[in-house]
Parts: structure tokens; sequence; C-alpha cells
């Protein structure tokens, strides 16, 4: 049981990474950065690889709770 607990711990923590690096994008765009299609195009790709990650984290949880 400590390898699925230590798997979302990690999945967990790569979530909070992608949702840190999201700020940084935002911010790199308000400072002229990042171009406006740059910033999106990024933004989009981390959000969806935040949701991959947040289904996985759910389907871990309900794993462990049937054991």
């Amino acid at each position: 049981m400590v390898q699925p607990v230590a798997k979302r711990h990690s999945m967990t923590r790569l979530t909070e990474k992608k949702r840190r690096l999201i700020r940084g994008l935002y911010e790199n765009f308000v400072q002229g950065i990042l171009t406006n299609e740059e910033y999106f195009e990024l933004k989009t790709a981390y959000e969806e690889s935040i949701g991959t990650l947040s289904g996985e984290i759910e389907a871990l949880e309900k794993d462990m709770d049937a054991l």
C-alpha cells in the first residue's frame, strides 16, 4: 500500500508544480516576455496535463479505497 500512496503524493506534487508554472507563465505574459499566442498555448498544455493527472489521482484513490 505504500507504493500507491507514494505515487499519489508524487502526482499531487507534480500537479502543484504545474499550477505554479502557470502562474509564472502569466507573470511572463504580463511582463511582455511571452506573446499572447505563446502564453495561451503553454497554459492550455499545462491545464490539460493537470486535468490528466487529476483523473489519474482520482482513479488511484478509488483503487486504494477498494483495498
